[in-house]
Protein backbone atom coordinates (compact mmCIF):
# COMPACT_ATOMS: atom_id res chain seq x y z
CA UNK A 1 0.00 0.00 0.00
CA UNK A 2 1.29 3.22 -0.89
CA UNK A 3 1.60 6.39 1.55
CA UNK A 4 -1.38 8.23 -0.59
CA UNK A 5 -3.28 5.07 -0.18
CA UNK A 6 -2.78 4.61 3.30
CA UNK A 7 -3.62 8.26 4.09
CA UNK A 8 -7.07 7.96 2.33
CA UNK A 9 -7.54 4.43 4.37
CA UNK A 10 -6.83 6.43 7.80
CA UNK A 11 -8.84 9.23 7.33
CA UNK A 12 -11.87 6.54 5.90
CA UNK A 13 -11.17 4.89 8.82
CA UNK A 14 -11.33 8.05 11.24
CA UNK A 15 -14.87 9.28 9.64
CA UNK A 16 -16.23 5.13 10.28
CA UNK A 17 -15.00 5.10 14.24
CA UNK A 18 -16.64 8.76 14.57
CA UNK A 19 -19.76 7.72 12.90
CA UNK A 20 -19.83 4.58 15.13
CA UNK A 21 -18.87 5.96 18.24
CA UNK A 22 -21.50 6.46 20.94
CA UNK A 23 -19.46 8.46 23.36
CA UNK A 24 -19.67 12.60 23.12
CA UNK A 25 -16.29 13.11 23.91
CA UNK A 26 -14.81 10.13 22.14
CA UNK A 27 -16.17 11.29 19.09
CA UNK A 28 -15.33 14.96 19.34
CA UNK A 29 -11.48 13.45 19.33
CA UNK A 30 -12.16 11.35 16.39
CA UNK A 31 -13.98 13.99 15.01
CA UNK A 32 -10.50 16.63 15.39
CA UNK A 33 -8.40 13.56 13.83
CA UNK A 34 -11.38 13.09 10.73
CA UNK A 35 -10.59 16.79 10.33
CA UNK A 36 -6.75 16.20 10.67
CA UNK A 37 -6.74 13.62 8.45
CA UNK A 38 -8.51 15.48 5.47
CA UNK A 39 -5.94 18.46 5.41
CA UNK A 40 -3.48 15.53 4.86
CA UNK A 41 -5.63 14.34 2.17
CA UNK A 42 -5.96 17.28 0.56
CA UNK A 43 -2.30 17.87 1.04
CA UNK A 44 -1.71 15.12 -1.53
CA UNK A 45 -0.20 15.61 -4.79
CA UNK A 46 -2.54 15.08 -7.81
CA UNK A 47 0.14 13.04 -9.07
CA UNK A 48 3.45 11.98 -7.98
CA UNK A 49 5.33 12.48 -10.76
CA UNK A 50 4.16 16.05 -10.34
CA UNK A 51 5.39 16.20 -6.62
CA UNK A 52 7.78 19.03 -6.22
CA UNK A 53 7.06 19.99 -2.65
CA UNK A 54 4.36 22.51 -3.26
CA UNK A 55 0.65 21.56 -2.71
CA UNK A 56 -1.19 20.96 -5.84
CA UNK A 57 -3.20 23.92 -7.39
CA UNK A 58 -5.41 21.58 -9.63
CA UNK A 59 -8.82 22.29 -7.53
CA UNK A 60 -8.47 26.23 -7.48
CA UNK A 61 -7.61 25.88 -10.78
CA UNK A 62 -10.79 24.31 -11.74
CA UNK A 63 -12.68 27.25 -10.00
CA UNK A 64 -11.04 30.09 -12.01
CA UNK A 65 -11.95 27.87 -15.17
CA UNK A 66 -8.22 26.79 -16.09
CA UNK A 67 -8.12 24.47 -19.46
CA UNK A 68 -5.99 20.93 -17.65
CA UNK A 69 -4.15 19.27 -20.46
Amino acid sequence: MSYPEALRALNQAAYAAARACQNEDEKRQLKRICFETDELVDALPSRMADFCGEVPALQSALVEGARLP
